[in-house]
C-alpha cells in the first residue's frame, strides 16, 4: 500500500509540529506557544533540552475549540543542564501549551519540541540518564567541594555507599533534591565527618537529585572509592 508505512491504515505515523525550535530563547514566562486541536493523535512527542536556566511547559488540556471546558493541567519542568523526553497520552481534543514558569526571561535552551505521534505513550523520562556515580582515586583540594547530578527521575529506591577515603572525619556528605530550575527544594541526607564507611537506603521522589562531597580539611584529601546507586521505581 503506497505512502503507507508497515503497511498501516493511516498515511502518516506523525503529525506537523504543535511547537519547534532547535536553539534559541525559550519564550517568557505566561507565553503561549500553541493552542488548538490534536485531533484523534493518540500522544504527542515532548522534547526539551535546557543549557541555561529552567522552564516549566503547561499542557492545558480542554473538550472544546473556545477552550472553557477545562479537563485539566500536566506540567514538564526543565532544569539545567538536563531536559526531558516525553511520548505523553492526549487527554483531550484540544490543548494549550503554555510556558509556565522561567528561571530567566527568557530561559536559553537547546530545543524545545512538541509533536503529534501515533506512537504508544510511554510516560516521562529525562534525556541524561546516569543511574550511579563511581570514583576511584578522586582528589577534593582543601575546603572545596565535589558535585554529582543525577538526572534520571524516577520513583524507587536510592542505596548509598561510601567507603575507604584517605583522612576519615573530614569528609561532609550531602543529597538533596532539586527544583526545575537546579535550585534546592530539600536535603535529603547530610553526613558531617564521614568516616571509612557510610552506608543507608532510603525512598526517592520524583525530582532530579544532586550529591555533594565537602573537604573540610586544610589539605587535599582522596577519596579512594564511594558508590551511588539510584534504582529504578518502574
Amino acid at each position: 500500500m503506497a505512502d503507507h508505512p508497515d503497511w498501516d491504515a493511516s498515511v502518516v505515523w506523525q503529525g506537523p509540529d504543535l511547537y519547534a525550535q532547535s536553539s534559541g530563547a525559550i519564550p517568557v514566562s505566561g507565553t503561549v506557544i500553541y493552542s488548538g486541536p490534536v485531533t484523534n493523535w493518540p500522544s504527542l512527542l515532548l522534547r526539551a533540552q535546557a543549557t541555561a536556566g529552567g522552564f516549566r511547559l503547561g499542557l492545558h488540556w480542554y473538550l472544546d475549540s473556545a477552550l472553557t471546558l477545562a479537563m485539566g493541567t500536566d506540567v514538564f519542568d526543565s532544569y539545567t543542564p538536563a531536559g526531558f523526553y516525553a511520548l505523553y497520552e492526549v487527554q483531550a481534543p484540544y490543548v494549550k501549551l503554555v510556558v509556565q514558569s522561567a528561571t530567566t526571561s527568557p530561559a536559553a535552551a537547546g530545543e524545545l519540541v512538541i509533536l503529534p505521534t501515533r506512537s504508544p505513550a510511554l510516560g516521562f523520562r529525562p534525556l541524561v540518564t546516569p543511574q550511579s556515580v563511581i570514583l576511584n582515586g578522586q582528589s577534593i583540594a582543601a575546603g572545596a567541594t565535589l558535585t554529582e547530578q543525577f538526572t534520571f527521575i524516577a520513583l524507587g529506591q536510592m542505596s548509598v555507599y561510601i567507603y575507604s577515603v584517605s583522612t576519615a572525619n573530614v569528609l561532609e556528605f550531602t543529597l538533596q533534591f532539586l527544583n526545575y530550575d537546579g535550585s534546592v527544594a530539600a536535603v535529603v541526607l547530610n553526613q558531617a565527618k564521614l568516616a571509612n564507611l557510610y552506608a543507608a537506603t532510603f525512598p526517592l521522589i520524583a525530582s532530579p537529585l544532586q550529591l555533594l562531597i565537602k573537604n573540610t580539611a586544610t589539605v587535599a584529601v582522596t577519596v579512594t572509592g564511594y558508590f551511588v546507586s539510584q534504582q529504578q521505581g518502574w
